[in-house]
Formats: structure tokens, C-alpha cells, sequence
């Protein structure tokens, strides 16, 4: 009989083994510290091989990396306070790349004012990188729960755009990316996407706005695709979320750059992963005030029932199903 493997299972039912073994029932994007409900705290990880591209510079690896990790508190309407560092290093890793890594990660937290308080280093056959980040929210926690029937569904900036400048990348492995202009000359357009992979906006200030509207139902970071991330609210919330196909933002731009490299651009604007933009929940009618501040479109409704379901240009509404990448099997839900 062959052995029950982890793979077999899939990232969601392994975290809920966690959940199920520690009772933790709120499973959000971060959690309260129990005798400290001001605090917050969440932790995030990257392994070279799954989430830093060899051909990119490692000043854009800590630049995601803390991204990453400020994206959890920007998930929960908080202000990012500090974090804790761990690294594993080859010790083969030349010392200027490894300052480059530092760099980026200085970079970062500078845009998101948080300071790196400590950590630990180990050596390690490839470079991870592993953060633990303290926060307080703005006003109260936004969490994943909270979505009513009639709300709007609501993204900030332009989901697909972090997975179109992935694809760029690994479809020039020939080159090296220490900038994101490196392919403007012969492909117009690609230094916004490559900008979206490399060094993603941290959406702080949006968080806080959000938070300080004080009309949020729900919200969480996108970092594995809209497909899987709305699911997460709608499982949460008890509620049914309606996806319109027609208002996700893909750009002009977004469509050309997929068009030359034969990508679906609706697929990854669902399913692309790796965006840490926020996608939330808020009464309909702060739909003209978000967009008129620019600070997100409205891509859908919430509806009495479960699941998520998109409503394609003709009209037809289907069931959405997750696509966004799943650790430990390594492919799509």
C-alpha cells in the first residue's frame, strides 16, 4: 500500500490539519496576540526555488520578500511595527549578492516604515528567507468573515500583472533581471509588469484607508490569485461571491504583452497569485468614492448562498473554481 503523502494533500487541507490540531478557528491573514489584542503578528516565506527566479537579482528577492510579509498586515487593515528575520544562506552565495539581498529588504522597509529587529541565520542548500511581522490595525481588524449579501466586491490595483512579469522572466532565461526595464526597447509594456514581480507596490496606505472607512466587511491579501483568495472569504463569511469577468482590471498594456506570449489574461488576473493587492468587501456605495480616490474597483458581488462563481460577457454565471498555486503539490488547486 503506497504511504499517505503530504502531496496528496494539498497546502488548504494541510493548513487545516494545523488549524484542527492547535484550535485555531479564525484563519485570517494574521492573528491577535491572546493577552494583546493591539498586536498582531503573521509570518511568510520564500524558498529560491519555488519563488525567486535565479536570473533576477537578489535586491528584488528581499524587496517581495519583505512585500510579503507587510502584505499580511496590509490584509488586516494594520500598520506594520517590526520584524523578526530568518535566513538560510549557501554558503557558496557570494558576499555581494547577499548584500544585494540586504538592500532589498532595507528598501522595502523603508516604504513600508517597519524595521528588522533581529533574527536567526543557518546555512542552507538554497536561500530562504522566512519573516515574522508584528502589527497593529489602524482602526479594527479587517478579517475574512464579515462579507454580507448585497455588499460589492472590491480589488485594488491590477491582479495578473506580478504573474505577466513571472512569465516575461522565465521566458528569457537567457538574460539577467537587475532592473525592471531591462525589455522595454523590444517589448513595450513589460517594465510594468516586471515592476509588478519584482519589487510590488506595498499597499499600506491603502490599507489604512480602507480601515479608516470603517465600511469594510472583509478583506484579504492576494497572494494566491483571486480564484482562491475570494473563496477564502466567501468560506469564511458564509456567503456566495459573484466574480463579473467584464470588470476585472486588465489593462490594454496587460492584454498585448499576453498576446505575444500566448497567455490567457483573464486566467491570470484569477488565478496569477502573487499580486499583494487587497481584495475586500464594502457596501455598494462606496463604489464612486473608491474609484474616484483610486483606490480600487469593483469586480463583483456578495450574494446569499457559498462559493465562488464568475459572470462571463455573455451573461452566463458558472462556478469559479480555485486556480491559484498550491505549495506541496506545486501546481494549480
Amino acid at each position: 500500500m503506497a504511504p499517505d503523502l503530504l502531496r496528496d494533500h494539498g497546502e488548504q487541507e494541510i493548513i487545516k490539519m494545523l488549524a484542527d490540531e492547535f484550535g485555531i478557528e479564525d484563519l485570517d491573514d494574521a492573528a491577535a496576540v491572546d493577552e494583546h489584542p493591539e498586536l498582531l503578528s503573521s509570518g511568510d516565506m520564500m524558498f529560491q526555488s519555488t519563488d525567486l527566479p535565479s536570473n533576477t537579482s537578489p535586491l528584488f528577492w528581499g524587496h517581495r520578500f519583505i512585500a510579503a510579509n507587510v502584505s499580511d498586515m496590509s490584509g488586516m487593515g494594520c500598520r506594520p511595527i517590526c520584524m523578526m528575520v530568518s535566513l538560510g544562506l549557501p554558503g557558496e552565495m557570494e558576499t555581494g549578492r547577499f548584500r544585494r539581498l540586504l538592500e532589498g529588504m532595507t528598501w522595502a522597509c523603508s516604504e513600508a516604515e517597519i524595521r528588522i529587529i533581529g533574527g536567526d541565520t543557518n546555512s542552507s542548500p538554497e536561500v530562504v528567507l522566512s519573516g515574522f511581522i508584528v502589527g497593529t490595525p489602524y482602526r479594527e481588524p479587517l478579517l475574512r468573515s464579515g462579507a454580507r449579501p448585497g455588499d460589492g466586491v472590491y480589488v485594488t490595483g491590477r491582479p495578473g500583472m506580478s504573474a505577466l512579469g513571472l512569465a516575461l522572466i522565465q521566458s528569457r532565461e537567457d538574460l539577467y533581471f537587475d532592473t525592471p526595464d531591462l525589455l522595454e526597447e523590444d517589448v513595450n509594456g513589460s517594465a510594468e509588469a516586471l515592476g509588478a514581480f519584482l519589487a510590488p507596490e506595498i499597499k499600506t496606505e491603502e490599507a489604512q484607508y480602507l480601515s479608516e472607512t470603517g465600511e469594510v466587511s472583509s478583506c484579504i491579501d492576494v497572494s494566491d490569485g483571486i480564484s482562491t483568495d475570494a473563496g477564502h472569504i466567501s468560506q469564511m463569511s458564509g456567503v456566495g461571491i459573484v466574480i463579473d469577468q467584464g470588470k476585472l482590471p486588465i489593462s490594454p498594456l496587460a492584454r498585448g504583452l499576453c498576446e505575444t506570449l500566448n497567455l490567457d489574461p483573464v486566467d491570470l488576473a484569477l488565478n496569477g497569485g502573487d499580486d499583494f493587492e487587497l481584495l475586500f468587501t464594502a457596501p455598494m456605495n462606496l463604489e464612486d468614492q473608491l474609484l474616484e480616490d483610486k483606490i480600487a474597483v469593483r469586480i463583483g458581488e456578495v450574494e446569499r448562498g457559498h462559493g465562488t462563481r464568475i459572470r462571463r460577457p455573455d451573461g452566463n454565471v458558472e462556478t469559479l473554481k480555485s486556480g491559484g498555486y498550491q505549495h506541496f503539490s506545486g501546481e494549480a488547486d
